[in-house]
């Protein structure tokens, strides 16, 4: 009963609050903090990091308040209840965390968008308005660590804008209540309170002002505040999706299920025309075949330390490991530098073009192994851009067939490795290999045949096989590039030619506006590396043409939203001291080149202006009397321009005082104005302060203070009422005055 009464007085408390802020202000402000919710509501689940469920939760709880909003009412859980409620959710965040999402960030944000779900229906003290405004702060903060695209900028942008509306109309809202003249402010009749259309206006262009100024002070702070690093706030968050080359290990049909969906990874930028280079970035390499999924087994990392942030990777490789590939003197000059800038992520796999002689990054510290696969070990720098430079030169076929197969002990043993095979698999290898008489065309002849016998799809049998390879190769016959892949591996490592298998991405859409390729989780691509002696690993992709998607539509606006996001990405998120002094560097030149046009702009009209003047003075001394009549006629010419509004506006005036009835606001203020003006003449003059009636009633003639005292009733009639009537008996009042002050 007590828990009962005292919930019931926080009800009426809350309740005569309100009553005593004016409608429309308590109105905006109710409106605005709900808007600043869905804001902020929307702001994160636009990075597609929420779960379906709390998304339908938090929509369905503001769906209800919209619609008790629009109604003026409002339903209020018992103080109890939201104890009892944040008390359970403590053990649900518990489980959310280490069951659940396994994410602390992802848990977090479960709780704030819980807290105000509770809280918007839990509004009892004014301090709980105050934590639903930092509930949507929090959902921004959340969305700012879950995304780094550009709908983060229009979000918070709306969110910055409703925020000020919000705490103005909240300071607006405390004022009036801590005012003594509250009820003297209720008390005014409804006419001549401020409308809430006007209320709401005034306020959201105040808002608008304050917002727009705000982010342009923001901005050029943010270009100019000296800068020591930059880079993902969100790297340091989980990736929601499993990625080519992101894993030690690739189970069969796991890539064509990333394949299906069309989440950026990363952008692969070329400089220049490189015709031999195939469009695979490299991440993983993998050995170990059990039958079902390609594992990379325990190898040696070789470590390389940054020598001025610059990796020279062929050195070292070759140093460390003397079978790996080199590099042909006669390639030398097929080198092409490239960029990759990964969107954010856990791993520390750096994707290469192959071939790739040096690196440049942030990271101090990066590490290989003898598959070539490299890592960043620098924790504090996430692999985000790097730049490479890579020989892309073809290898020469003769001197593959020339190779010969004399492959060293530890290649083979690790390379050769088989699980049980289904027999038909190395029947169909030595098949289809029999005409060849050295390893490299076998394997040509190996891709040639996978890529004319099979067929592409991403579709999945409803039961995975108890044997995907033999399932692949003889009974379905279509597969995704791993299917591929494996296939030509294992049917060449069963002829005894050393194989791996290489995963990452291929191709991607090229964006015109950037000048890079945009690459997608469903452009990733797993093929074979094939090892030739003193020659190294080679290239071969026996997966078959996948059919091309249409742009669609909406394609070439996608490239914009890109191209968008890049420049976001570039110049926002990664905006460091290297970014600064480039754009100092950028404007510095500009403004000079600017500054030089500009002083030979001024310099060619000031001798252009003298040029004009010499002819004028010279036309002035040859004929005097025609120049003087036409610098008379512009000087007459230029008073008319001048003077012109000034007349329009008098006659004008004139107009509408000469017929009262068609604008009777006008024509009351203009015959006023007359009236007091010729009353000042005598001696009454209207001071500041006066009301009309309190000027009307200090004139000390009787005769003139009646006339004048019904010429106000009709001016207030006609200016305030908007009566024609009123406004045309205004001229003949003002007669009456001058007659009244003639008789005087």
């Amino acid at each position: 009963m007590a828990s009962t009464a005292t919930q019931s007085g926080l009800n009426r408390a809350l309740h005569e609050t309100a009553a005593r802020v004016p409608e429309p202000i308590e109105h905006y402000f109710q409106v605005s903090l709900f808007l600043l919710l869905i804001t902020g509501f929307v702001t994160l689940a636009g990075t597609g990091k929420l779960d379906l469920l709390s998304v339908v939760f938090v929509l369905a709880a503001l769906g209800l308040r919209a619609i008790h909003l629009a109604q003026n009412k409002q339903i209020i859980i018992p103080e109890r209840w939201t104890t009892a409620l944040t008390i359970a959710y403590v053990a649900v965040y518990a489980a959310d965390y280490f069951f659940l999402s396994r994410d602390f960030v992802t848990a977090t944000v479960h709780l704030v968008l819980f807290g105000m779900v509770v809280k918007v229906f839990s509004v009892h003290r004014e301090r709980d308005l105050l934590y639903l405004g930092v509930l949507s702060f929090l959902m921004i903060l959340a969305a700012s660590v879950l995304t780094v695209n550009t709908a983060f900028l229009g979000g918070f942008a709306l969110f910055l804008l409703v925020a000020i509306a919000t705490f103005v109309s909240f300071e607006m809202r405390r004022s009036a209540l801590a005012a003594d003249s509250v009820q003297s402010l209720n008390a005014i009749p409804s006419r001549s309170r401020p409308h809430a259309t006007k209320v709401n206006t005034s306020l959201s262009r105040t808002a608008l002002m304050l917002a727009t100024t705000i982010l342009l002070g923001a901005t050029v702070l943010f270009f100019t505040l000296p800068r020591i690093s930059g880079g993902y706030l969100g790297s340091y968050t989980r990736g929601s999706d499993p990625v080519s080359g992101f894993r030690d290990n690739i189970l069969l049909g796991q890539i064509g299920r990333i394949q299906q969906s069309s989440q950026v990874v990363m952008h692969l930028q070329i400089t220049g025309d490189h015709p031999a280079f195939d469009g695979k970035v490299r991440g993983s390499v993998l050995s170990r075949f059990d039958g079902r999924s390609w594992a990379d087994t325990p190898r040696y990392m070789n470590v390389i330390n940054s020598r001025f942030g610059r990796y020279d990777i062929s050195n070292e490789t070759l140093a460390a490991d003397p079978y790996l590939e080199r590099v042909s003197a006669t390639h030398k000059n097929q080198n092409m530098p490239y960029r990759v800038s990964m969107e954010p992520t856990m791993s520390s796999v750096l994707f290469l073009v192959k071939g790739t002689i040096e690196l440049q990054g942030s990271f101090r510290q990066i590490a290989f192994d003898s598959a070539q696969s490299y890592i960043n070990l620098d924790g504090g720098h996430p692999s985000n851009d790097y730049w490479g430079v890579a020989n892309v030169a073809p290898p020469d076929p003769a001197l593959l067939r020339q190779a010969g197969s004399d492959y060293p002990a530890r290649v083979a043993q690790r390379y050769l490795q088989l699980p049980p095979l289904d027999p038909r698999i190395p029947d169909l290898a030595r098949k289809v290999t029999a005409k060849a008489s050295n390893p490299y065309d076998k394997a040509h002849a190996m891709e040639t045949y996978l890529q004319s016998s099979y067929g592409y799809t991403l579709e999945f049998p409803l039961v995975p096989p108890a044997d995907p390879l033999a399932n692949f190769l003889f009974e379905r016959k279509q597969g995704h590039c791993e299917y591929f892949a494996s296939a030509m591996a294992v049917m060449l490592r069963s002829v005894g030619i050393p194989t791996r298998v290489a995963t990452g991405f291929r191709g991607g859409e090229y964006n015109d506006i950037t000048g890079s390729y945009i690459i997608r989780a469903r452009d990733a691509h797993a093929w074979v590396e094939v090892y030739f002696p003193n020659q190294g690993w080679v290239t071969f992709d026996p997966t078959a043409a996948a059919p091309m998607e249409p742009a669609g539509l909406f394609g070439r606006l996608r490239l914009y939203a890109d191209a968008m996001n890049e420049f976001w990405r570039e110049w926002i998120i990664n905006y460091d001291f290297q970014h600064q002094r480039t754009l100092t560097a950028a404007v510095t030149t500009e403004s000079l080149q600017k500054g030089m046009s500009l002083r030979d702009w001024i310099s060619a009209k000031y001798d252009r202006m003298l040029g004009r003047a010499r002819q004028v003075q010279k036309s002035f001394s040859e004929s005097p009397q025609r120049q003087s009549r036409l610098a008379v006629t512009v000087i007459c010419l230029m008073l008319l321009i001048v003077i012109a509004p000034r007349a329009w506006h008098l006659l004008k005036m004139r107009r509408i005082a000469a017929h009262p009835g068609d604008a009777p606001e006008a024509a009351a203020s203009i015959w006023y104005g007359r009236a007091t003006h010729h009353l000042a003449r005598y001696g009454w003059a209207k001071q500041p302060s006066q009301t009309p009636a309190e000027y009307a009633q200090s004139i000390d003639h009787e005769t003139m203070r009646r006339t004048m005292e019904e010429f106000t009733l009709l001016y207030e009639q006609a200016r305030f009422g908007g009566s024609a009537t009123s406004a045309s008996r205004l001229p003949e009042l003002f007669q009456r005055l001058k007659v009244r002050q003639r008789e005087r």
